[in-house]
Parts: structure tokens; sequence; C-alpha cells
């Protein structure tokens, strides 16, 4: 059975030591903690973290422009995850907190470094972090319940215009690991997202077809 991830992506090799084992901590046998180093652009280090399997939880250095092989902020790169997921917990972690914007909506919370050095302070982030990863993959898994409903429905009758969405929605999400290890890297992010919806196409004109045949 495959673990649970929770990603780290920073851009400097003391602070994923250092931050990685506060993290594995925090979610000590539950899931394993993955740091990634980010590449020069957000398509590349998205692309990265959609190939994993199975992630609950993603934290995000602030500033992983500052050692120049990143050209973007945790804040753009949370952006753009919430493009492919907006339920999976988001977090920013930083050493300038009063630097980022505190009711950004792309994550949960702003997490100050420095609080890891406090026991009721690290308690506090870590009571709250793993409160949002157990709501999250309860909503995983209802999302997985819905999607073969939907797709069962599918193969005896009709959807309707919504379900048709929610399940090509849900479908997004359900192959995007799949997707990613067989799209090449590109720095065109919408030339991604395109084949990703062609490929969808496909998915279901092959469900029609058997729809048809019956």
């Amino acid at each position: 059975m495959i673990k649970d991830k929770v990603v780290f992506i920073e851009d400097e090799q003391d602070s994923i030591e250092t931050f990685g084992r506060a993290l594995r901590r925090i979610y000590r046998d539950s899931c394993e903690v993955e740091a990634i180093m980010p590449s020069h652009n957000i398509s590349e280090t998205l692309g990265e973290f959609i190939s994993l399997p199975n992630v609950v939880a993603i934290f995000l250095d602030e500033k992983l422009s500052l050692s120049g092989i990143a050209n973007f902020s945790g804040s753009d790169l949370a952006e753009a995850i919430r493009e492919y997921d907006d339920k999976i917990p988001v977090y920013i972690i930083t050493s300038y907190k009063s630097q980022v914007e505190p009711h950004n909506r792309n994550i949960e919370f702003v997490i100050d470094k420095n609080d890891f050095g406090y026991p009721n302070k690290r308690e506090a982030i870590a009571n709250r972090v793993l409160r949002h990863t157990s709501i999250f993959k309860e909503i995983s898994n209802e999302r997985t319940i819905r999607f073969d409903a939907l797709l069962k429905k599918s193969l005896n009758q009709s959807l309707s215009h919504s379900e048709i969405e929610e399940y090509d929605r849900l479908n997004v999400l359900r192959t995007k690991p799949i997707l990613s290890s067989e799209i090449p890297a590109s720095s065109d992010l919408e030339g991604r997202l395109a084949k990703r919806e062609e490929l969808i196409r496909i998915i279901n004109t092959k469900i029609e077809e058997l729809r048809g045949k019956k």
C-alpha cells in the first residue's frame, strides 16, 4: 500500500533538513515527508508535485527565489497549485511572516519558522495541520466514491450536464499523477492543460462508444 505523502518545497538544503525533521515529528509514521527542490519555473515544479501519488499536504517556503534557483515565490506556487486542487492543505513556511499576505485564500495559514523552536507553538501547529490533513483524506475518499458512482451510472445511462462537469473535474484529480508522468515537461502550462483536456475527451468518447454497444 502506497503511504500518504507530505510535500515540502524548499530551495536551501539546511532548511530542508531542519524543517523536514520538524514535519516528520508532526506526522510520525502516518505520512512520508518528501522534500522537493524547486525548478526554475512554476510549471516544472508543479509537475514534480503532481507526479507524486497520495499527497495529502503541501508546505512551501515563501522565499523560493532567494537562492536564485526559482523565479517565483511560495505564494505564487500556492496559487498555481489551486488550479489543480482547491481542497488540498497548503501552507507557507517563512522566517518573514510579516511579508506574507495573511489573508491569502490559496493557503491554510502562514507558519513562522521560528515557532518550531517553542514546544507550545509547535504543538499548536501540529494540531492544526493534522486536523486539516485528516479532513482532506475524508474529502479524497468521498471524491473516489463519487467518481466511481458517476462512472458506473455513465455505463448504463446518460449523465446530466452537471454530472458530466463533475465527472470531468473528478477525473482530472484522479488521473493527474498518471497524466503528468506521460506528458513531457514544458514551460507552457496552458499547452499541458490542453493535452490533459484532450485525453479526458478521448476517455469520455470511449465511454460513449461503450454505451452505444449496449
